[in-house]
This record gives structure tokens, sequence and C-alpha cells, in this order.
């Protein structure tokens, strides 16, 4: 579930990090034509693949290697679509015409699903020519339209937190509350909220989308409800799962409020556990809620998320210091933009496959372990347990030595358990490493994540976004060199920079074409009246400074006026029109404040010195 999770994760990040350019590689008829052919290369790879594994399995191997190799190929077939969809969006720019129909450019919904869409032909053309594998591998009685039926009812509800993601944010902007999610912090507020909502409502809308049914087994049922009574352990139901038909041998707990709270159990797990083996399952199930592993994952996911909203400014802000990248991001050329899109994505889509593959799949691994020894310690030792897992391995194909990044083999973990059975060291040494682990891991994500918050308050930083700003403006000036407001902008930069003659010069001509802007009247101004000589000019500033504020009487313009009579040394006048700012409440008050005070003191100053 976890490998399905994290690629549909990257599929959604492919599309969404895209930036379509203002023309199409081909045109729609023939973008939709290559969009197919490329979907027939990948269901071809599929056929030559599966075709290769049924012969295998028609001359009789191993059917552990053929049950692996059938894993592996999923696995391998399922990045395979990862890579085609990268085609249709980064070398067809698919996106450009998908983004013109009603709704998909405007609702992040609807842009996920189309995403969703391409990546899910994909993966159904590989599940139609997996089914004759799995029918032979698991001696499933399993139609092909049944076999992909399951498979997107599962995907569904995986699907589903990062669908209620998506509508809520929708709302919001319908809402106009968009601006919210323009700060980083109101982005990672927004999506820890939902998920501790999905978290905690959300498994009522997955067992129905899953289309989760009571247990049917009478006795089956009777044994666990009883087990969940005798152990204090409320549920809201005991279903029995229908992947895969119900012909998987799992379980699984959803849910963290009792109410709300659902053991999963297939068909096929009930049809081989005898009644020990059914309590044992079930204590494992217990273990990952009374062990607060549902809690620790989302917090998990939480991090993550934080830390690269944290690392994604300065990221972009990083390549955008490389001339030529800058360049492939603001030509006009749509090949161009999509190079930088996919450039800009790779360390995002790199640094989540890393995190979920090795962070969150080692803590996956030993929370599982965890879990296991719960269900030792509660029922008094593991054989019950062993004899589950034995069998799971048995009728899945003899898998026991299967390797999996989210659990534990089979074999290790019916190896760890009879060594903690008979050593209790084991298990205290093992819940000491998962919560040391987990404690190093969330001070140095932490640490990182506020270094990086910091950083992003430095000259260097500050830096880095002026050149950014600088390249930015270069690159518009080279298509409108005769923009007034692109003129200012540039000289309000190079005056950050403290570039003061190319500032003044660029403001001039700026002037020139526009003598009644505000702002490069403003600008110019505020140049004469605080840099040093030879371009400090109290006369000049006072003149252009007033000419802007009768055009604009606005907080800022009105503070470089009194900014310019104090460089002038008329403090009087000064106070008085910072004052008519003041007055009407400008954001970041505190500064216009500061401004009154210092022409207050240099008034003082100025009296006690006469």
């Amino acid at each position: 579930m976890y490998t399905q999770i994290i690629y549909f994760v990257i599929a959604l990040s492919l599309f969404g990090l895209q930036q379509p350019g203002t023309q199409p590689v081909l045109p729609a008829h023939a973008t939709l034509l290559a969009a197919l052919g490329l979907l027939g290369i990948y269901g071809l790879f599929c056929r030559i693949l599966y075709g290769k594994l049924i012969q295998f399995v028609k001359a009789d191997v191993p059917r552990s290697w053929a049950m692996a190799r059938h894993h592996t190929l999923q696995n391998l077939l399922s990045l395979l679509a990862l890579f085609f969809l990268a085609l249709n969006v980064y070398v067809l720019n698919i996106k450009y015409h998908l983004v013109k129909i009603p709704l998909i450019g405007e609702s992040l919904t609807a842009t996920g699903l189309a995403a969703l869409f391409i990546y899910g032909l994909h993966l159904t053309v590989m599940w139609c020519q997996s089914h004759v594998a799995h029918v032979m591998l698991h001696d499933s009685r399993l139609t092909k339209r049944a076999y992909v039926k399951s498979q997107w009812t599962f995907s569904l509800g995986i699907l589903a937190p990062w669908l209620v993601i998506s509508l809520a944010i929708d709302l919001m902007v319908a809402m106009g509350l968009g601006d919210l999610l323009d700060a980083t912090w109101g982005q990672v507020v927004l999506l820890g909220s939902l998920m501790l909502f999905f978290m905690l409502l959300g498994p009522w809308l997955v067992v129905r989308l899953w289309r989760c049914e009571p247990v049917s087994d009478p006795h089956s049922l009777r044994e666990m409800e009883a087990f969940c009574r005798e152990h204090r352990f409320p549920v809201a139901n005991l279903y029995q799962w229908p992947v895969m038909g119900g012909e998987s041998l799992t379980a699984a707990i959803i849910g963290i409020l009792p109410r709300l709270r659902y053991i999963l159990i297939t068909k096929g797990l009930l049809a081989i556990l005898n009644k020990e083996e059914l309590r044992a399952v079930m204590a494992h199930e217990m273990g990952h809620v009374r062990r607060l592993h549902l809690p620790f994952f989302l917090l998990l996911f939480i991090v993550f998320f934080v830390f690269a909203y944290s690392a994604n400014d300065v990221l972009v802000l990083w390549l955008l210091q490389n001339t030529a990248l800058f360049a492939w991001s603001t030509g006009e050329d749509s090949w161009r933009q999509t190079l930088f899109s996919l450039i800009y994505g790779l360390p995002f889509l790199f640094m989540l496959l890393l995190y979920f593959r090795f962070i969150f799949g080692f803590f996956l691994r030993n929370s599982e372990r965890q879990a296991d020894l719960y269900a030792m310690e509660l029922l008094g030792n593991p054989y019950s347990l062993v004899t589950s897992l034995k069998k799971i391995a048995l009728f899945s194909g003899n898998t026991e030595d299967a390797p999996s990044w989210h659990h534990y083999s089979i074999g290790e973990r019916i190896a760890f358990l009879l060594d903690a059975f008979h050593d209790m060291r084991a298990r205290r040494k093992h819940h000491l490493k998962l919560y040391s682990m987990a404690g190093v891991f969330f001070v140095v994500t932490a640490g990182a994540t506020y270094s990086l918050n910091q950083f992003q308050h430095t000259d260097s930083f500050a830096a880095w976004q002026r050149t950014a700003q600088l390249n930015i403006l270069q690159e518009a000036l080279q298509r409108e060199s005769h923009n007034a407001t692109l003129l200012g902008a540039y000289a309000g930069v190079l005056l950050e920079n403290k570039a003061y003659e190319e500032a003044e010069a660029m403001l001039l001509k700026a002037l020139s074409i526009d003598p009644e802007h505000a702002v490069n009247l403003n600008n110019l101004a505020w140049l004469y009246a605080t840099a040093p000589e030879p371009f400090f000019n109290p006369q000049k500033a006072v003149k252009l400074a007033e000419k802007a504020a009768q055009l604009e009487q606005e907080p800022y313009i009105l503070d470089t006026l009194a900014e310019a009579h104090y460089a002038k040394e008329q403090y009087v006048e000064a106070i008085e029109i910072i004052q008519k700012a003041i007055d009407q409440k400008p954001s970041g008050l505190e500064y216009y404040l500061q401004q009154e005070q210092k022409f207050r003191e240099a008034l003082e100053f100025s009296e006690n010195g006469k």
C-alpha cells in the first residue's frame, strides 16, 4: 500500500510541477495520437514482460521465484508508467491542452484528476496484462474485469486523503481564502489540519470506497468480537477486506477514534487461520494502536512536508542563480519552460523517494516489529503469530524470505520474535532503538527546518532574491525596453543593491518615458534622500517626493516625502507628514513609528543644539 501511495504522490507532483508555457509542442489532435502511441508502447512492454513470466510459470519454475518476479514486475511497470507520464507531460506538453478544458486549469482537484487519469490508464493496461499471471500464481478465480476493478477500488481508498485535501483547498479558494495558501505557514497548517481530520474521520469513507462488508463467518466474527472485548479494545466494526477479491492474505487497522476504528481482514486470510492464529493477527493490529503508530505515521508525513516547504524557496532561489537555468525558465519557448519545471521538480521528487524509501521505511519496518512484540506479550508467547506468518508465506508461494522495504521479511520477523521471547533485552533494545531514532530524526529535522527558515532572513538569502529579481527584470526588459514600470522595478532592485549610479540612470530613463509615474518619482526621491555623496540631493528629493505625493497619497510615498524633509533638516515638516502616513494605519506600522521617533529625536537634538 505504501508503495502505491508514493507512486501516486509522484504522479501528482510530476503533473503539478510542470509549467505548460505559452506554445504547444504539437496540435491537440497530434498530441492525442502521440499519447495513445506511447500508451501502446507501454502496453507492448507489459505484454512482453508478463508473457515471459507466464512462460516461466508454465515451465514449472519454483513458485516462490515466480511470485517474487510478479511483484518485481508490478513495481517496475508502475515506475515505467511514471516515466511514460513524464513523457506525456514534459515532452508532449499534454498539460498545455488539458488546462484549456474548463476547470482543469483552475481547480487543484481537476488538475490532479487529469494526472491520475493518464497514469491510471497505464496502470490499467498493466493490470490487464498481469491478470493471467495473477490467476496462475494465486489459483485465483477472479475475472480480468473483477481483477482490474479490485485494483482500482483499492487505489481509490489510497487516494481518498488527497481528494479530501484538494477539495478543501479548492473550496477555500472559491470562498476567497486563497491568500492563506500563499504563506508557507498557511500551507503547513492547512495540510496538517486536513491530514489530522482525515485520520480521525476518514476511515468511515475509506471502508466504503473499498466496499468492505462485515465479517461473514459467524464463528470468526464471534472470536474477533470476544477478543476485542477481552482486551477492552473498542472498534466500530470488523470488516472483510475485499482487496483482490478477498484472495489476498492480509489484515489492517485504520482509524484512531474508537467509534471510527475498523479492523480489516481478507476472506483468504480468515480461511487459513485457526482460532489462536486469528487472535495473534488481531493482537498485532491492536499493537499498532496501543503503540500509537497511526499518529506517529501522520507526524512523519507532516514533518516531511514541513521540511519540504521550508526548503522550497531556498532551492528555487539557488537554482535561479544559474544564468543558463534562469534563461530556460523565463524563455517563451515551451520546451525551455518545461525543462526548467523538470529540473525544479526532480530534487523534490528525489527527496520524496529517499525519505519514504529509507527514513519512513525504517520506521515502518520497526513499527511492524514493535506490533509483533505487542502481540507476543499480549498472548504470552509468539507461537500462534509465528504459525500465522508461516502460513501466509506458504500460501503466498513460499515467500518467507521475500524482502520488503516497509516490512522485514517474514523469516526475519519470525527469527526476531523467537529471539525476543527468550531474551527480554532484545525487546528493550528494539524499543530503545525505535524511540531514540525517532527522537534523533525529529531533532535533526527540526534543526534543519529552523536553519532553513533562519537562512531566509539573512543577507545572503536577500542577495539571492535580488539576483533573481534582477534576472527576471532583465529578461523582461529585453522584450519591453521602454516599459517605465519595468525600468522602475529594475532600478528599485539596483537601489537595494546600492548600485546608485545605475539605479539613477534607469529611473531617469523611466521618467523620461512617463513623467507622471508616482512609484518612479518616489524611488528617485528616496535615492536622492538616502544615498551617499555624490547622489545625496535633498532639494531634488523634496521636489520629486512632493510631485509623487500629489499623484498618490500612499503611506510609503508620504514616508519618502518625510525622509526627504528630514534629509533637508526640515524636521517639523517630516513629523507632520509621517503622522499622515501613520493615520492611514498601514501594514508595517512599527516602521512608520520608528521613522517618527527618528524625526522627533532629530528635532529635539537640533533645538537643544541651538
